[in-house]
């Protein structure tokens, strides 16, 4: 139901059969801006991550060396946490966003679904990513690339 205001009221049934009201606004009354939808918040949250995390590899690669490096050595508990990390926001990203619509929807998706993928590799294959061969120049400059350019999209999506 659409009221004057622009309020859309949503009537739907619970698990019990009763029926729940709920008032859903896309705009905030207060500052008079459009609320941003899934698509453009989760691309305001993964966007800046995604490239300063690409700068990071650009500007501070002796650091990312190190860190690739020390995989090998790395305590299994940590690795088995990183999993279940990348597996759960990845899990909660897809849970809440499996769209794709448009590119955005599905560069936004395919996100959550990376983050998965990295978190299920992480615990099943705990191994092969610790034997995982270094990067040479060329392969930092292109995952720098990759993340400068998901991240720089995902925050063109989300200022628009």
């Amino acid at each position: 139901m659409e009221c004057d205001a622009g309020v859309k009221i949503i009537r739907r049934e619970n698990y019990k059969g009763c029926v729940d009201s709920l008032m859903l606004s896309n705009d905030d009354f207060a500052t008079g801006r459009k609320q941003p939808n899934m698509t453009e918040l989760i691309a305001s949250i993964a966007g800046p991550y995604l490239f300063v995390t690409g700068l990071g590899f650009l500007i501070s690669r002796d650091f990312y060396r190190r860190m690739i490096a020390a995989q090998q050595k790395a305590d299994p508990i940590l690795i088995n946490l990183s999993g279940a990390t990348h597996f759960v926001v990845g899990a909660i990203l897809l849970a809440n966003h499996f769209r794709w619509s448009s590119i955005a929807e599905s560069v936004v998706s395919l996100v959550g679904l990376a983050a998965v993928l990295k978190g299920v590799t992480l615990i099943v294959v705990p191994e092969r990513t610790q034997s995982s061969p270094q990067m040479g120049n060329t392969g930092f400059l292109a995952t720098s690339a990759g993340f400068l350019a998901v991240g720089t999209y995902l925050l063109i999506v989300a200022l628009s």
